[in-house]
């Protein structure tokens, strides 16, 4: 009898090892922000709960006017979701997507929302931008989300990681009408892209001792490009 008994324990105590492997399988249920729940019920602390970070660049909604063919339509409250490339009006009956279309311009807070056109693997794409000046040639910026993918352990060995929106930032130089181009805060595409006036902008960044590394900058090498 007590041959018999021993595959039956040995079984049993595999078949728990195995739940217990698969328990990451199971589907989560929310009980409280912070904790998740197996579907069979017992609670466990997840660092899955909620994904770390924002879809937003700004999460608070903040006042801002819509444009339309430049001229102001209304005033309200705004914010730009990075991850979808949209901007989103605050109401009372929850957020309204706004129409994506480059006839529409946004200010939120103190940036300027277009939509533009720019060079993507020899494809040209529009996309939401934070314009940065005016002028022949414009410093473009571009915000972007990325949502990185939920890491089970699969052991007790493994920590958990769980998933969450990585910031992403872009620069694009437009100029006049063309599509814009995407550029590094540097020296050497600055001059490659203004190479029109090569050896003036190159003596301009030397007699103010400009690194090229900031918005700043740049703005201040577009300034005296546009002046030419």
């Amino acid at each position: 009898m007590k041959k018999s008994i021993l595959p039956l324990i040995f079984v049993f105590c595999l078949y728990l090892s195995q739940a217990q492997d698969m328990s990451y399988n199971q589907p989560w249920l929310s009980v409280m922000p912070g904790e998740r729940s197996l579907a069979f019920g017992i609670p466990q602390r997840s660092v899955f709960s909620d994904v770390q970070g924002t879809p937003y660049a700004n999460e608070e909604f903040l006042e801002g006017t819509l444009y339309r063919f430049g001229k102001a339509k209304f005033k309200g409250r705004f914010r730009y979701n990075a991850y979808t490339n949209e901007i989103e009006n605050e109401s009372k009956n929850g957020p309204l997507v706004l129409l994506r279309t480059d006839y529409y311009q946004v200010t939120i807070g103190n940036d300027l929302y277009i939509i533009a056109s720019y060079l993507e693997k020899g494809a040209i794409r529009k996309s939401y931008f934070v314009e940065k000046n005016k002028g022949k040639v414009c410093l473009l910026k571009k915000e972007s989300k990325e949502l990185s993918q939920l890491e089970f352990p699969g052991s007790s060995y493994r920590p958990e990681r769980a998933a969450r929106f990585k910031d992403e930032v872009s620069y694009y130089l437009k100029v006049g009408s063309d599509p814009a181009v995407k550029v590094g805060l540097k020296k050497k595409d600055m001059v490659k892209v203004l190479a029109d006036h090569q050896k003036e902008v190159q003596a301009f960044i030397k007699e103010n001792s400009l690194k090229i590394r900031s918005e700043e900058d740049v703005l201040q090498l577009l300034a005296y490009y546009n002046s030419l």
